[in-house]
């Protein structure tokens, strides 16, 4: 691990919140792949982070997965994993790929922007979508346990339909 994040961060257990953007965490290491106005803690890449194996505890990350090439989402997770703490624990919320598409074909247009993604900027475009027997697997072939569903809690719950997945290293 890179001198400097002991430096700055201590020795660990860490608890990340990847794909931070403008939105800081207390408590955790707010990491974004670039720097936002509000800043972030460390600006990194979420499919290789600097951390040693067993240094985490909690990754946590709101809306980013979807913005991962599908082929370097299985490479990801079993860094996660390798980084994570036993008994440390993977916190994703992200759009109900399946729910998303009934809404639309009830005839909600507006849905078509949590599919593609608001492509506002650079990377906001979705490159994958998800359920949870989906993402489920890719969790399960990285080596994760206790894999959970629960109802999403963040601020994107009011404009698309979402779901929260928690596992946990075993």
């Amino acid at each position: 691990m890179d001198q400097k994040i002991k430096d700055e961060f201590g020795n660990g257990p860490y608890k990340l919140h990847l794909g931070c953007g403008h939105i800081l965490y207390p408590d955790y290491i707010n990491i974004d792949f670039i720097e936002h106005e509000n800043g972030c803690d460390l600006v990194s890449d979420a499919r290789n982070l600097p951390f040693e194996k067993e240094s985490c505890s909690e990754i946590m990350s709101f809306h980013m997965i979807e913005h991962i090439k599908r082929p370097d989402i299985a490479p990801m997770l079993k860094h996660w994993n390798d980084i994570l703490i036993t008994g440390g624990k993977v916190i994703l919320e992200l759009p109900n790929f399946d729910e998303i598409i009934y809404q639309y074909m009830l005839g909600k247009p507006q849905m078509v922007v949590h599919i593609f993604g608001n492509q506002e900027n650079e990377g906001q475009f979705h490159y994958w979508g998800y359920n949870f027997e989906r993402l489920k697997k890719d969790f399960e072939e990285a080596g994760f346990k206790n894999i959970i569903q629960l109802p999403a809690t963040d601020y994107h719950t009011d404009d698309e339909p979402c779901f929260r997945i928690e596992a946990e290293k075993c």
